[in-house]
């Protein structure tokens, strides 16, 4: 019973010896900094999680973009001008093969006159041969000719000399008559050779009058075409500017601008279309600038946002706001400050413009508002 009782107590004070040491290691792991199993499982989980959630957030980023461009397409491909871009498309590039085929014309015309050349300097030499030869043949008879005389017994007297002396006579005038006739017969041939020249040249007139024709044409159709576009635009009705009445009148300059007195006037710049047009309202004394109301609308919402973006962008001391709408900014430069706003669910985008001496911030506030309003 005894040895029992030593057994567990010797077991107990193990098991009190282990704990010890183990609560030492863990207390030297935590006092050195260093994490426990537990927590670095904690830490890759939530690495795998961030980095899951941003491939993710990439993937969608992605389709967002991709759809923004195929809506951007479409809008384009929609536009007015869209048809008219691709027909002056399509006319550039038919122009541009007309003028190759024009330039292989002028490049096979080249080559003729010069074939035409060749074949003439040809001729000339192969005339030139020609006369060398009969009068090289000449020489040869007159040499035979001579040869024979020499060899022939002396004649008797009488009829026999008679006959010797016609027979070397009638070989003298032979071999004289083959030596005029050289040079007419390489005259001749001179002749014919320089008649190639001439052929050539008149090959290349020809050519060139077909060529003067062609261009002569196009430029014709050309004008032609002018003529029925100018006429078609002189035909087409002006474009009507875009309708602002009432956004911003007199009477609300009389409302919000009590000390000043201003009358309308015209803006100059941009000039009024259909997707814009402007009001100005001038001081009738101090020469200082007054109020504007600018006025744009684009076809969809995406041109309306580009267009707020850019102004924002190029403007100068450009402060955001959204005391008019939920998108604005506040402009200033020159002495003139803007508060450029976006109507939320219509594609227009308008801007209040008012010099520092006639408004101040909350003037030009109540003037934008009331132009906002109006807007919806």
């Amino acid at each position: 019973m005894r040895r029992w009782w030593l057994i567990s107590l010797l077991a107990l004070a193990l098991t009190a010896t282990a704990c010890g040491k183990d609560d030492k290691d863990a207390k030297e792991a935590v006092v050195a900094g260093k994490p426990s199993p537990k927590r670095k499982r904690r830490r890759k989980k939530r690495k795998k999680h961030a980095k899951r959630d941003k491939k993710s957030r990439k993937k969608r980023d992605k389709k967002v973009a991709k759809a923004g461009d195929k809506r951007a397409d479409d809008v384009a491909a929609k536009e007015p001008g869209a048809p008219k871009r691709a027909a002056d498309a399509k006319a550039e590039a038919a122009g541009d093969k007309a003028a190759g085929d024009k330039a292989a014309g002028d490049k096979a015309a080249g080559n003729g006159a010069a074939a035409g050349n060749d074949e003439m300097a040809g001729a000339e030499k192969a005339g030139a041969e020609k006369a060398s030869a009969e009068k090289a043949g000449a020489g040869d008879a007159a040499a035979a000719a001579k040869v024979a005389a020499e060899a022939s017994p002396p004649p008797r007297a009488g009829k026999g000399a008679a006959a010797a002396a016609a027979l070397a006579g009638a070989a003298v005038a032979q071999a004289g008559a083959g030596a005029v006739d050289a040079p007419a017969k390489g005259a001749a041939v001179a002749a014919e050779g320089a008649d190639a020249p001439d052929a050539a040249a008149e090959e290349a007139k020809r050519a060139e009058a077909a060529k003067a024709a062609a261009a002569a044409a196009e430029s014709a159709a050309r004008a032609a075409e002018q003529q029925q576009a100018e006429a078609a635009a002189r035909r087409k009705p002006p474009e009507a500017a875009l309708d602002i009445t009432g956004y911003l009148s007199t009477a609300d300059m009389s409302k919000v601008l009590t000390k000043w007195r201003l009358e309308r006037s015209e803006l100059p710049g941009i000039k009024p279309n259909k997707g814009y047009n402007a009001v100005y309202f001038a001081p009738t004394k101090g020469g200082t600038f007054g109020v504007s109301l600018q006025v744009w609308r684009d076809l969809n919402l995406i041109d309306s946002r580009t267009r707020f973006n850019t102004m924002k962008n190029t403007y100068t001391d450009v402060v955001s706001t959204n005391a008019v709408t939920e998108q604005g900014f506040r402009a200033y430069y020159g002495g003139v400050v803007s508060l450029v706003f976006v109507d939320p669910r219509r594609p227009l985008l308008a801007s209040v413009s008012c010099a520092t001496k006639i408004c101040d911030a909350n003037k030009l506030i109540e003037l934008s508002r009331r132009v906002a309003n109006r807007l919806r």
